[in-house]
């Protein structure tokens, strides 16, 4: 409280309103609203936001595995179309989602505190798995051109994740919790990762042959 108070009598000395400083003290300490609630939405909240990040990020390297397959079927279940690309057609592809992602870094903080990070990450989640599942589609239809297409606004669909979840955290979670809710959530990122590449490899082998990673 003195500090607060000798705070205080300096910047009134500088023509900062006092209530800008009460409305920061009070910023900092709105985690006080959550006492007493073990669990509650927000950690529901974490949970389901956790759940997507998994399924983006599986999203993301599924193709990493299930292009070896494509181009050599062979090595996997031969009764799928084999696609002779080179390897430079190859990297096309391969870097095609993070053309996108980079895309929407910044504005998507922006977009965030507009339209609502919640609607925002769903939007996201929501395309890009639907992008998933059209990929072997894509891939039958127009080739590799329309694959790196595919995969392109798949990383302009991510690359609002980190923002979006930043705004999401900044209300939701308390002060004395932010850091290991966003541990929790990211964590979910390297789940997906492991868990994808762990069964890409059985599922390209299996009678649903590449199509099934997506």
């Amino acid at each position: 409280q003195k500090s607060l108070a000798s705070l205080n009598c300096q910047l009134s000395f500088t023509g900062v309103p006092r209530a800008m400083v009460t409305e920061q003290r009070y910023s900092s300490e709105h985690s006080s609203k959550f006492k007493g609630k073990i669990i509650g939405y927000r950690h529901l909240q974490c949970l389901l936001i956790f759940t997507g990040f998994c399924l983006i990020f599986a999203t993301r390297v599924n193709i990493s595995i299930a292009i070896v397959a494509m181009m050599d079927n062979k090595a996997a279940n031969p009764d799928f179309t084999e696609y002779p690309w080179s390897e430079q057609t190859k990297s096309h592809i391969l870097s095609s989602f993070f053309c996108g992602y980079i895309l929407l870094q910044i504005p998507a903080g922006a977009w965030a505190r507009r339209l609502g990070g919640r609607l925002l990450l769903l939007i996201s989640i929501s395309l890009t798995s639907l992008l998933a599942l059209l990929t072997p589609l894509a891939v039958s239809v127009g080739n590799w051109p329309l694959l790196c297409a595919v995969r392109f606004f798949q990383g302009v669909l991510q690359g609002v994740l980190f923002p979006t979840i930043a705004t999401i955290m900044s209300k939701w979670a308390p002060v004395e919790e932010r850091s290991a809710m966003q541990t929790f959530i990211y964590s979910g990122a390297q789940l997906g990762i492991v868990v994808m590449l762990a069964t890409s490899g059985n599922l390209c082998s299996s009678p649903w042959g590449w199509p099934s990673t997506f």
